[in-house]
């Protein structure tokens, strides 16, 4: 996996060296381009989760959008509605914790630091990641 902050860093310094020239900003953005995509394909990444009794599932997006929740026919037949509703909601933290640590891994091989905190809000994060490269260019 790239360094993606160590090249657009390294880039960034050579550029500066050059005077902002053409090619050396060229480089910068190339990187910057770079990062942001494999920032951009982390939503396409999903994650599953059930509850503690393992009746109900769901699996959500890289941006920790529920896509799917299965409730098992078992869980229909045992839970009443509150705690049904309690299941699912169990399910869908522990993929949106399940997605938080695989994007927390993601992010330290792209970043090449292995102290990444989790994400908060991937869309809001690729949002200003996409406001910075528009400023580069």
């Amino acid at each position: 996996m790239t360094d993606w902050i160590g090249e657009i860093g390294g880039s960034a310094r050579e550029a500066q060296r050059q005077g902002y020239a053409g090619e050396s900003m060229r480089r910068v953005t190339e990187a910057v381009d770079g990062f942001a995509a494999e920032i951009a394909a982390l939503t396409d990444e999903s994650a599953e989760g059930c509850d503690s009794l393992e009746l109900v599932a769901a699996r959500v997006t890289g941006d920790y959008r529920v896509e799917h929740v299965y409730i098992s026919p078992q869980a229909m037949a045992a839970l009443d509605a509150t705690e049904l509703g309690a299941a699912c909601q169990e399910a869908i933290a522990a993929a949106r914790t399940n997605m938080g640590e695989r994007l927390t891994q993601r992010l330290a091989g792209i970043s090449g630091d292995a102290d990444v905190p989790p994400p908060m809000d991937l869309s809001a994060a690729l949002d200003q990641m996409r406001l910075a490269v528009e400023r580069i260019r």
